[in-house]
């Protein structure tokens, strides 16, 4: 079986890893509406805090911007395949959403009034797991990974806000110029309908501007991630204590080699 043919058998080892980032991407261009950033009120109103427990789900699908959604979504394709293939897709989920959930409950009981939003409790369970369980894999596709975040997907998307920026300001200065023209001319018809296009203009150079103040504002809790990374590996002590043990002796083995090679221990 040559290398082409085998693509498809291992998109479908790996088809829960890909259908969890796609329903991330999903979620957060549905609400954006095909914008680069969500509207600020929008993400508010989604995020989760003890004024809004009933978020404890949706949190998870709300990032404050394109960076912070495709930062998430390579880690967890990265450590979600890694946990697909060495356990199974019912443990894709479990370990994503328990680690996502109870990292964020216990992490807003120590901070009342603090607000989470993203999927990155959840990906630091996973990658608790993943380097865990297969640390050869692991570290194989983290390097993967963050070549295409910040070689291709962070250039490539500041580009492309900035082109955004660039385009939605000549518009706006297009259509004053029409508009003006219509005035003069008394075409009134026409001047109703270039307000209403500039009014939509000037609602996404607004939702463009906030959501980049907002991102530039908002904070990372290591807390917040260090407490994902610890539910994804006591998930694997209580649920899967047969692959715990045996990756726990695995890089045991891991280690003694490392320290002997450090001259550290003696064989």
């Amino acid at each position: 079986m040559d290398f082409v043919s085998k693509i498809p058998v291992f998109l479908f080892k790996i088809k829960t890893s890909l259908l969890l980032a796609l329903l991330i991407a999903f979620f957060y261009f549905s609400i954006s509406g095909g914008a680069a950033f969500i509207p600020v009120r929008e993400i508010l109103g989604y995020s989760f805090s003890v004024y809004a427990p009933e978020n404890s789900f949706l949190f998870i699908f709300v990032h404050e911007s394109l960076h912070h959604l495709f930062e998430n979504l390579f880690a967890l394709l990265a450590y979600a395949i890694v946990i697909e293939l060495a356990l199974g897709a019912a443990d894709v989920i479990a370990i994503f959403f328990i680690s996502a959930i109870a990292a964020a409950f216990v992490y807003v009981s120590v901070h009342a009034n603090a607000a989470l939003l993203g999927a990155s409790t959840g990906v630091m369970g996973l990658a608790a797991a993943a380097f865990f369980i297969d640390l050869k894999r692991a570290l194989v596709l983290s390097i993967a990974m963050l070549a295409l975040v910040y070689i291709i997907a962070v250039p490539v998307i500041s580009t492309g806000v900035d082109a955004q920026k660039q385009n939605l300001e000549s518009e706006k200065q297009q259509i004053s110029g029409e508009i003006e023209t219509a005035k003069s001319t008394g075409d009134v018809e026409r001047q109703q309908v270039l307000e209403k296009r500039i009014s939509v203009v000037k609602q996404q150079s607004t939702q463009i501007r906030e959501g980049t103040e907002f991102a530039d504002k908002t904070q990372t809790s290591n807390l917040a991630h260090g407490l994902g990374a610890f539910f994804g590996i006591a998930y694997l002590f209580i649920f899967r204590r047969g692959k715990f043990e045996k990756a726990a002796k695995d890089l045991h083995g891991i280690l003694i080699g490392l320290l002997r090679i450090a001259g550290v221990v003696r064989k």
